[in-house]
Order: structure tokens, then C-alpha cells, then sequence
């Protein structure tokens, strides 16, 4: 006999509130608002900020994944002055990856003051 796990629903709901800042010409700082699994859900393991080139399929994106127990934001480095980006916010867990903010983020690098307008 084998014991199999069956996990959870994967979280069902996005992140909410979900603010881009610039901090420089090539780094941002993304906040959301915390995602509540249901009892029909696996528990959190984390957040994974999705960012691709506006030109570019989101298959194409860069995830940086948060896990659960740091605060909900984070500096995302190394994006290319003048570029546009996309960007989406989900929480996952061991059922998978959730749903993604909506309506997605876009924005240009480059002077901080005109991306937080």
C-alpha cells in the first residue's frame, strides 16, 4: 500500500493593494496586501513578484520570491534604466501558485520622481 498526500487548493485569492516605488533608476520596491488561505487551502510558503519586459511574454519573467515571516515588500535590483516593465504580484504553497494581482503593473525605469509620480 502507498500512502499519498493529497495537498490543498492552491491559494485562491491575489495579493491586493499592490504599490511600485522607485528607489533609483533600476530598482524598485513593490508592497502588496497579505493574502488569508482559506481552510480549503494549503498554508502559505510565500510571494513571488512577477516582472517582465513590456516586449516580452510573461513566460519570459524574472520571479523574486518573499516567503512567509518577512514583510510584505521588497526591492527588486538590477531592472534597465528606460525599459518598461510588467509586473504581477501571487502568493503560492505547496498546492502551487496562486491567482496573480490584477490589473497588472506597468512602468519605466529611469528617474524615480516621474515612476511615483
Amino acid at each position: 500500500r502507498f500512502l499519498e498526500r493529497t495537498f490543498k487548493l492552491r491559494p485562491q485569492k491575489p495579493p491586493t493593494a499592490v504599490h511600485v516605488t522607485g528607489i533609483n533608476p533600476s530598482t524598485i520596491r513593490v508592497s502588496w496586501r497579505y493574502v488569508a488561505p482559506s481552510v480549503e487551502e494549503e498554508p502559505l510558503t510565500g510571494y513571488k513578484v512577477r516582472i517582465w519586459e513590456s516586449d516580452q511574454d510573461i513566460s519570459q519573467a524574472n520571479d523574486t520570491v518573499i516567503y512567509i515571516g518577512n514583510p510584505l515588500d521588497v526591492e527588486v535590483t538590477d531592472l534597465t534604466p528606460g525599459k518598461v516593465y510588467h509586473l504581477r504580484v501571487l502568493a503560492f504553497s505547496q498546492g502551487g501558485e496562486g491567482k496573480m494581482s490584477s490589473p497588472v503593473w506597468q512602468f519605466q525605469m529611469g528617474d524615480p520622481d516621474q515612476l511615483n509620480g
